[in-house]
């Protein structure tokens, strides 16, 4: 399920730069008189289109966020042997791993 999120927030967003991108031709074409695409796809109606796909994304890129942020404040910070937190660090797959960190380790 959450690949499929993934997919449809890269689609929405991907797809909202490619009809901003026609946008601008249309534009482009239409300061030469000449049109590419039907009368009823205007330049500003293509922008309409692309900004709600964008915003949708954005949308479903902080759901995702909130999301990963309430399940990490649900859960203890691990603790060592010497007593001190370790540190939680995502990667970039967005799954959580606990980080031990020793006191004394200079190690950046």
């Amino acid at each position: 399920m959450k690949a499929l999120e993934i997919f449809v927030r890269r689609l929405f967003f991907w797809g909202s730069f490619v009809v901003g991108v026609f946008a601008f031709i249309e534009k482009v074409a239409e300061a030469f008189h000449g049109h590419l695409m039907p009368s009823n796809f205007t330049p500003e109606k293509l922008l309409e289109i692309a900004s709600a796909g964008l915003l949708f994304a954005i949308v479903m890129q902080l759901h995702s966020i909130r999301l990963l942020l309430s399940s990490n404040r649900s859960r203890p910070l691990n603790r060592t042997l010497d007593g001190t937190a370790g540190a939680v660090r995502t990667s970039l797959s967005g799954r959580v791993s606990p980080d031990t960190m020793r006191s004394g380790d200079n190690r950046p």
